[in-house]
């Protein structure tokens, strides 16, 4: 061995280290853009799940209201007396206001809880019409929207929580009613 070393050899090292430098770039940059996406698609779920939230709080808390500003007009019909006009008045706006509640629902919501809405939403205005635009009372007809209002309620209130996984066992109608028996 003479201590010459051949021109090659310091070409293919510095070579090697390129392609080793190269390729730990070109890896990182992978793994930083797949962790970027899942971050990005982390935010984004984020972002549905708190619209979902809101949207489901808003259409719950507006049909809760309706129906605890419509109970003592339904009381007062029952025995056969008139809703004040105050009573009227906020009875109407419960309505309106949870009729306005239906954009982000419908937007956000699997078809499931789409479907669930009307039947929560028109048995409620059923009932509303005949409290104040009725002059004979039928109780029983009363009582039978007012009860199929709430077994709706408690079935679309189910789904809800079986979406934002809360209750994840409930995740179809069948589920939710049974829940709610």
């Amino acid at each position: 061995m003479n201590g010459n070393v051949p021109l090659w050899v310091p070409i293919a090292v510095a070579a090697l280290g390129f392609i080793g430098v190269l390729t730990t770039q070109v890896i990182g940059a992978w793994r930083e853009d797949r962790r970027w996406r899942r971050e990005k698609e982390h935010r984004d779920l984020d972002h549905w799940r708190k619209a979902k939230q809101e949207a489901y709080a808003t259409l719950i808390g507006s049909v809760e209201r309706w129906d605890m500003v419509m109970f003592p007009v339904w009381m007062a019909r029952k025995t056969e007396r008139v809703p004040t006009d105050e009573q009227t008045e906020k009875l109407l706006a419960a309505q309106d206001a949870t009729e306005q509640s239906f954009g982000l629902v419908n937007l956000v919501s699997p078809e499931a809880i789409r479907q669930w809405i009307p039947r929560t939403v028109l048995v409620r205005s059923r009932l509303t019409t005949r409290l104040l635009y009725r002059s004979e009372t039928d109780v029983a007809e009363l009582e039978e929207f007012w009860e199929q209002g709430q077994e709706n309620y408690k079935t679309l209130r189910a789904l809800m929580r079986g979406d934002l996984d809360i209750d994840p066992k409930v995740k179809d109608p069948r589920q939710a009613e049974d829940v709610t028996q």
